[in-house]
């Protein structure tokens, strides 16, 4: 299963201040908090926790709106199949 990336206030104070991923380069569960802290840095680097909340808002609605798109073409697809079994 995809290990999904924290995203939330207390995370970015904590890369922000150096705590999450500056120790010991290795993570408990198996992974690599020095990857996690250079991935998370290149894409929220200087972002206060808002903006940071801001873009997590606009990735669920993303996500929301890709589902719904999805649906919408799955049932444009059934509606022209039945019209052309009709002809």
């Amino acid at each position: 299963m995809k290990k999904k990336f924290p995203i939330g206030a207390d995370c970015v104070r904590s890369y922000a201040g150096g705590g999450w991923g500056a120790g010991s380069g290795s993570d408990p569960q198996g992974g690599d908090q020095r990857a996690d802290f250079y991935r998370w840095k290149a894409n929220h680097d200087g972002l206060e926790v808002d903006q940071v909340r801001h873009m997590k808002q606009l990735r669920d609605e993303h996500t929301r709106l890709k589902q719904l798109m999805a649906e919408l073409n799955l049932d444009k697809t059934m509606l022209q199949d039945v019209l052309r079994k009709k002809l």
